[in-house]
């Protein structure tokens, strides 16, 4: 959804929606520029068990469908990615049984999702 807000002031307020958000500031003189910037705005998600044997189950925010999940080692080293499907339970699963014990970091991005969290597998 895009909006135009005029204001006039140094000074405003505006709640942004979860998702991203582009901001751009002008004036009524082109020779002033534009400033434009990009604000991503995320959903919480919510993960357990931590540490795991395997099987983690993270429920995300919102009203995403589906998400892209990528598992990375601590060294950088991507392991995996995946999309996965959001239920209307808003639960989505991370499936660690064919990966060593270890520290993780896991990267999910969606439409208003973008998050990474750790995981210790056992």
């Amino acid at each position: 959804m895009e909006r135009d807000l005029k204001v006039k002031g140094d000074n405003f307020q505006y709640t942004l929606p979860t998702g991203l958000s582009i901001i751009k500031i002008s004036t009524d003189l082109d020779c002033q520029g534009i400033i434009e910037r990009e604000i991503f705005i995320s959903e919480d998600i919510f993960y357990y068990p931590n540490p795991t044997k395997g099987e983690v189950d993270v429920f995300v925010n919102g009203e995403d469908t589906g998400v892209k999940m990528s598992v990375f080692t601590t060294k950088g080293d991507l392991v995996f990615t995946r999309d996965q499907k959001i239920l209307d339970s808003r639960k989505t699963e991370l499936d660690l049984t064919g990966v060593p014990a270890g520290t993780y970091l896991s990267y999910l991005e969606g439409t208003t999702v973008r998050k990474t969290f750790k995981i210790v597998k056992r």
